[in-house]
């Protein structure tokens, strides 16, 4: 999977425990950035949610990766423009994965087999 021009580890969206893992990942990034909101200085906030993303990628992709990929730490715009981008790939093999899954059950499944 290619993020932000860098290669990191493709994950198994079929696979329930990938699953999970993202979930998890992904409410804990939610939670923390709306903990970020009652942040007592703007720069509290930020940080926060920067470190939430920065947390997100290391725990799906290896811890290091959210140093490689998001160049200044605290900086939110460039953080959210990384998870931005780590989503949307996510989705999008997410989507391919499952239309190779449905090629391969549509090509096995019982009703086509009985036809045949």
């Amino acid at each position: 999977m290619l993020i932000m021009g860098h290669e990191v580890q493709d994950l198994d969206f079929l696979d329930a425990d990938v699953l999970e893992k993202v979930e998890a990942a992904g409410e804990k990034v939610v939670n923390e950035c709306k903990k970020a909101g009652k942040a007592k200085k703007e720069s509290e906030g930020v940080r926060i949610q920067c470190k939430a993303i920065a947390e997100f990628i290391d725990e799906l992709f290896g811890k290091g990766t959210a140093e490689k990929l998001i160049k200044n730490g605290s900086n939110l715009f460039t953080c959210i423009n990384v998870y931005g981008e780590v989503v949307s790939e996510i989705e999008k093999n997410k989507a391919e994965q499952n239309k190779k899954f449905d090629s391969i059950f549509d090509k096995y499944s019982i009703a086509r087999i009985k036809r045949e």
